[in-house]
């Protein structure tokens, strides 16, 4: 309405050194928030809070990067599915043929450089049409969660490799025809989601990387 307006971030984390929107999981609020920076006066202030919570100790101006979010941000990308398995089984999976699988959790790895959202989402349905060796997996398990990893650069082989060195055990050369990783499906005993190595492979891959453009 040509009126003035500001926007002021309170990041609560005295160690933070930066502040982008979480694009991987709320893009659209992110979208908005960079075109916000070419129209609002803004501030992003990071606060660390004494141990009673009730004063802030400092309260110190943080940057953020519109180059980030214009290099980093979109509907493409990577990302990690997480299914889990109740029960050993085996299963046919398309020209692999029968494989074993132990039960568990199954964490796997993908990317879409476009229309990562609707990617997501194929693998969250249950279909009775089969074109990926997911697809055959994903009708015997239960759907626990999906987490994108929003970027233009390539990180699958990087994050596959990365949950490699954590898995309990691998599914040699599945979801990895076009490529020279042993595979891109990974199992964990219990859920990787609550595991700290897996919490640190998602922020790494998620935060950060992205320390470069500060």
């Amino acid at each position: 309405a040509g009126e003035h307006a500001g926007l002021l971030v309170l990041v609560h984390d005295g160690n933070a050194r930066w502040f982008l929107p979480n694009y991987h999981t709320d893009l659209s609020f992110s979208e908005e928030f960079r075109q916000g920076l070419d129209l609002l006066d803004w501030k992003a202030c990071a606060i660390p809070w004494t141990k009673d919570f009730l004063m802030p100790e400092t309260v110190r101006l943080i940057p953020t990067s519109k180059e980030a979010l214009d290099k980093e941000m979109g509907n493409a990308g990577d990302y990690m599915i997480i299914l889990q398995l109740e029960d050993d089984k085996t299963i046919s999976v398309g020209s692999l043929g029968d494989i074993h699988f132990p039960k568990g959790f199954y964490v796997y790895v993908g990317s879409a450089r476009k229309n990562l959202d609707q990617r997501i989402a194929h693998h969250r349905a249950l279909r009775k049409r089969r074109h990926w060796h997911m697809d055959y997996l994903r009708s015997a398990c239960r759907f626990i969660g999906a987490i994108p990893i929003r970027t233009k650069e390539d990180l699958e082989h990087k994050l596959a490799h990365a949950l490699s060195e954590i898995a309990g055990w691998t599914i040699e050369n599945f979801g990895c025809t076009d490529c020279r990783c042993r595979s891109h499906l990974f199992g964990f005993a219990e859920n990787p989601m609550h595991e700290r190595d897996f919490v640190k492979i998602e922020e790494d891959f998620e935060i950060n990387r992205l320390d470069r453009y500060f």
